[in-house]
């Protein structure tokens, strides 16, 4: 009887791995409630019907055609030039992040229209962290108060289409000096992407993935009006946890532990002695700047 229970207990877990993509219990996967409404835009694609994954027998298949905006409460993607089809889940205020994102040999750029494809944002709040692909490719683009500070470029256009790639993060969100966020691509045990010091406004984050359409417009514009074109996309190996190997198996994390010590570190700000001879020093140090003379007794 205990045999016949466990076997069963087998076929069950067997089951499980093969219909449900690869995720982390530290992720607490949920759909986007502004994503569009309909019966493509996410779906569990099976390896057995020819869909690629990553790990195990499914992946998170993403589809986006011209038209697919949703709504939420006050929120309209639709009156904003916006359409997305995104899944979402909370993570902790520091620790490590994994993705795996295929993009097909055939997918369409649609730039200058722009297009997100994951991303750490901020609750009631603006993203952080967005990865970009406007011209093709996957970059890294810094976010404060809504607006890009910066971009990085990982991968090429070229790099990534009709294969897996692998995105490993190690980050810490903080508003303060203590923050840092580094960025690994496929097994790489550098990072191709860091920013040490704030990397968030104080406000807790989140994590959303799939596809991100912003400015329509700009397309049609440039197209006469054209239907924008259709783009899907896959996930799998969502990871969250706290230690670089609770997350991933595709990335040397005994190498990159080693490595990331003598990377850039954040630095606690400077603070200045207030005594008297301090004073006295900036003092002179600010009248021979400016004049010339010699020091004060």
């Amino acid at each position: 009887m205990y045999r016949s229970l466990a076997s069963l207990f087998g076929y069950l877990l067997v089951i499980l791995y093969l219909v449900v993509p690869t995720t982390s219990a530290a992720f607490n996967i949920e759909r986007s409630k502004v994503s569009a409404r309909n019966s493509y835009g996410q779906t569990n694609a099976k390896a057995e019907d020819g869909h690629p994954t990553r790990s195990g027998g499914t992946s998170y298949r993403f589809e986006v055609r011209d038209g697919d905006c949703g709504s939420f409460g006050s929120w309209s993607d639709c009156s904003h030039d916006r359409e997305r089809q995104e899944k979402m889940s909370k993570v902790k205020k520091e620790g490590w992040f994994h993705w795996s994102l295929f993009i097909p040999a055939d997918y369409p750029i649609i730039y200058p229209t722009k297009v997100a494809l994951a991303q750490f944002h901020q609750d009631k709040g603006a993203p952080v962290l967005m990865f970009q692909n406007d011209r093709g490719g996957y970059w890294a683009d810094r976010q404060k108060n809504g607006e890009s500070v910066g971009q990085v470029k990982l991968l090429s256009d070229e790099e990534m289409r009709g294969k897996w790639t692998d995105v490993l993060v190690h980050a810490h969100w903080s508003k303060k000096w203590d923050g840092f966020v580094r960025v690994y691509v496929n097994g790489e045990v550098e990072p191709r992407y860091q920013k040490v010091g704030a990397t968030s406004d104080g406000k807790s984050v989140y994590f959303k993935f799939g596809i991100y359409r912003t400015f329509m417009s700009r397309y049609k514009m440039n197209n006469k009006n054209a239907p924008v074109s259709t783009q899907i996309v896959y996930f799998d190996d969502l990871e969250s946890g706290k230690t670089c190997k609770d997350v991933t198996e595709h990335f040397d994390c005994d190498r990159i532990l080693e490595i990331e010590p003598t990377l850039p570190q954040p630095q606690p700000p400077l603070s200045y002695k207030r005594d008297e001879d301090d004073i006295v020093a900036k003092f002179n140090c600010w009248i021979n700047r400016h004049t010339g003379e010699a020091d004060l007794p």
